[in-house]
């Protein structure tokens, strides 16, 4: 059996993944590739959404609290004003400071 952490095996997959996606560029198109991607994602998203489980916690979501807290029957409305520019707090970062004065 072959092991999987083995540099070997590690430069063989990278070999044959770049042959096979150079024969795939040459003889397919650009449309054709993207679409084989996009059926790949739409696949894995099938397979995650059907077998993944939910992992919230009963009565964590906040929707789950509203429903406890209103009366049986009715469901309480709450509005929620959304700031747009509220991520902009995160421009203060260090890093991003750093990158933006240099320029």
């Amino acid at each position: 059996m072959v092991n999987i952490n083995c540099p070997l095996s590690k430069i063989i997959q990278h070999v044959t993944i770049n042959l096979i996606l150079g024969l795939a560029a040459q003889y397919a198109s650009w449309r054709v590739m993207q679409f084989v991607v996009g059926i790949f994602g739409l696949t894995a998203l099938g397979i995650i959404w059907t077998f993944l489980p939910e992992t919230t916690h009963p009565g964590a979501r906040g929707v789950d609290k509203l429903h406890q807290k209103a009366e049986p029957g009715k469901v309480r409305w709450t509005q929620y004003i959304v700031n747009p520019l509220s991520p902009l707090w995160l421009l203060r970062a260090p890093n991003i400071v750093a990158v933006v004065s240099e320029q």
